[in-house]
């Protein structure tokens, strides 16, 4: 499931998703809409006192992007990609509340604080305040091209690299450096008839390392595991893990790890069409992950 991580402070940010060796066919193309929703919560110290919060991170973000494949032949494969963003205070909290008191998924002490709020600060090595100047409101992401070229044997270890660079389309509270650079290796094997396990690893580059107020490291790593199973011809269950290292620097209390578990399904329609959803949350480093997501994508070839 190629998931983007919605986080608020990795929305101005290339992400990397998780990728299958299958690429779009020569002189096919494939055209994906996508979108997601989630509740974004992180903190670090005591909650009773303003001073004592090493940081804290509080909104909800949504996309939606608008992707378009085409076949090269040969295996290889361009693919552009044009989100649309929004973050602010958000409505969200209250049914984060009813899922992890329902699903027993730890709640990140979420009731101790106000619900529905927008905004960030936190303190830097010498315990002085840093605040995230982001801002609240709707507006274009940097553009994103890649392309992907497909090798190997489908019957052992089917293999891709993808190569991806974000073009400066950012407006709005959105407005980024360009271009960030990313570089992946994946593989694909099957076990059995019915399931496929996927495996990836990736870094990105990022073209500035300062922004709204806070430090990023220069490179990111990032990686996944999903297992997909097939119950039905026309129908896949998908459990996938991703991770990703440290993403600011000046928060020393900020995770070095941060990882998400999604669960998801994926329908073929016929004529060409699937049909995507997904459910994800937080696994490590919560103090750093979106809380709780909802993300839907819908494709034509």
């Amino acid at each position: 499931m190629e998931i983007r991580d919605g986080w608020l402070l990795v929305q101005t940010r290339l992400s990397l998703p998780a990728l299958s060796p299958d690429t779009v066919r020569g002189g096919q193309t494939r055209i994906r809409l996508e979108g997601d929703w989630g509740s974004d919560f992180g903190w670090r110290g005591a909650p009773s006192s303003g001073q004592d919060l090493r940081f804290m991170f509080d909104g909800e973000h949504r996309s939606a992007a608008l992707t378009v494949s085409h076949g090269l032949g040969r295996g290889l494969a361009l693919e552009a990609r044009l989100p649309l963003l929004w973050r602010g205070s958000g409505s969200l909290d209250g049914v984060i509340d009813w899922w992890h008191e329902t699903t027993g998924f730890p709640d990140n002490g979420r009731p101790l604080f106000p619900t529905d709020q927008f905004g960030g600060e936190g303190r830097d090595q010498q315990s002085q305040q840093l605040r995230w100047t982001g801002l609240p409101g709707t507006g274009l992401g940097n553009g994103e091209l890649a392309l992907r070229s497909s090798f190997g044997d489908r019957r052992g270890w089917g293999l891709a690299t993808a190569f991806r660079a974000t073009v400066p389309t950012a407006t709005g509270p959105f407005h980024a450096a360009a271009p960030d650079l990313g570089l992946q290796v994946a593989g694909a094997h099957p076990l059995g008839n019915r399931a496929d396990v996927f495996v990836g690893v990736g870094g990105v580059r990022f073209a500035a390392t300062e922004s709204d107020g806070l430090r990023y490291p220069r490179f990111r790593a990032q990686g996944f595991v999903a297992l997909e199973g097939r119950p039905l011809r026309r129908l896949s269950v998908v459990v996938q893990a991703e991770a990703a290292s440290r993403l600011v620097t000046d928060l020393p209390a900020y995770p070095g790890l941060t990882a998400y578990l999604s669960f998801g399904l994926r329908a073929d329609l016929g004529r060409g069409y699937g049909l995507s959803l997904a459910v994800v949350e937080g696994l490590i480093g919560l103090q750093g992950t979106t809380d709780f997501g909802i993300g839907m994508g819908i494709a034509k070839r």
